[in-house]
Order: C-alpha cells, then structure tokens, then sequence
C-alpha cells in the first residue's frame, strides 16, 4: 500500500506514502487513496490527509503514460474526496507541485507549514495546466491562476492564504489540526455535513463542469501538438 491509515476517536489520519517517488501520483497510488477513504468513512467523521514525507506531492508521475482521460490519477483523486462522507482537513508540509494542487483546491480546510511551497512547473515539459487551473479557479482569482500557470512562480504559504488556496499557514502544524479536530469532533454533526458540502459547491456547479471540459480538451490538444 502506498498510503496509511489509522483513527482515533472519530478522526482518521491518512498518510500519503509513496515516498521513493516524492508521492508523485499514478492509478494505483490514487485508488489506494480512494479505498482509504471508504475504509476511513465507516468509522470517522473527520479526515486529516497528510504527507510522511519532506514532499506532499510531486504531482503527476511522469514515469507513467500521460491519461488524458478520466482515470488520470489527479481526477480519481479529486472525485474520492468530493465524494466522501468525510471532513477533510488536508496539511502541506514541504512542496507540491502540478496535479497535488487540485487535493489542496478541493479539501475544506488547508493547513499549510510555513515551509509549504506550490507551484506549477509544467511549463518545462510543454504542458499547459489547464487541468489544475480548473479546480484553482474555484479558489482563487482566475488571473491569478493563470499567472502561476504561466510563470511557474512559487506560492509561499502566506501568499497560499492570501490567495485562498490555503486556510492557515503555521508553525507548528499538529498543534493546529490538533485544535481544528478537537473543535470539529464536539460539532453538531448536522453543522459539519453542511460545512463540507458548502465548500464542495464550488466544484459540482454546470459552469466549473463546462471549464473543466473545455480545459481537457485543451490538454489533449495541447499534447498532440507537442508530439
């Protein structure tokens, strides 16, 4: 497994694992995500996704086949946590790049360490993010969006807050998930669902839906194009 899982009192701890490859996402390693978080939801209310590693993600796993597709393992990913029953609370330590921007996009609550660094480096390899700017749009200005998708430029974790990707940066990151869990556990269960599904809004509207198409498509060209 690439992933690990434990729960403690009505809060599940999914650790992304996959470490030899700086947790870069492939099909195997986002349906171990997914199974997690149907295994998580049967005795959790509240999920903390988070990295063992010095690097959340490093984005798509170019080792791979490019998918183009649904099965392209950052949509998998993104699905699974639009789709469960869970709370998501995810924390950034240390990089993420690309694809690992849209788990940041779609989680309700972003706890980013002050070492936390995004960015969008697929201008090296001639791919315009299309794919991630569709999910970033949600959450942040799209000129914004498009700049960091064009200039390859690193968000810092303060400027992650500014720009709404990130909820909190702080110091001492277990401090603060340890007070956000502590708080969202003694909750009306009723007021959490409704919390959840108010941030999920953002991403099952026609017009996000329409964007997204309309970027993939552009992915697809974009590829072909590059040979």
């Amino acid at each position: 497994m690439t992933v690990d899982l434990s729960t403690t009192g009505g809060v599940a701890t999914l650790t992304l694992d996959r470490l030899e490859k700086r947790n870069a996402l492939n099909l195997e390693f986002a349906t171990d995500i997914a199974r997690a978080l149907d295994e998580a939801a049967a005795s959790a209310s509240i999920l903390v996704l988070r990295s063992s590693g010095p690097v959340f993600s490093a984005g798509v796993d170019l080792s791979e086949p490019m998918r183009l597709d649904a099965s392209s393992p950052e949509l998998v990913i993104a699905d699974a946590l639009l789709g469960t029953p869970l709370f998501v609370i995810t924390v950034v330590e240390g990089p993420v790049l690309a694809g690992g921007l849209i788990i940041a996009a779609v989680s309700p609550i972003v706890v980013a360490s002050r070492d936390a660094r995004f960015w969008l480096p697929e201008r090296k390899i001639g791919v315009f993010p299309g794919r991630v700017l569709a999910f970033l749009e949600q959450v942040f200005p799209p000129r914004q969006a498009f700049w960091y998708g064009v200039t390859e430029q690193h968000i810092t974790a303060d400027e992650a807050v500014t720009l709404g990707l990130a909820s909190v940066a702080t110091t001492d990151v277990d401090a603060e998930v340890t007070r956000l869990t502590g708080e969202l556990r003694d909750a009306d269960p009723a007021f959490l669902r409704a919390a959840r599904d108010g941030w999920r809004t953002r991403f099952t509207t026609r017009e996000h839906h329409t964007r997204r198409r309309v970027l993939d498509d552009l992915l697809t060209a974009n590829v072909a194009d590059r040979g």
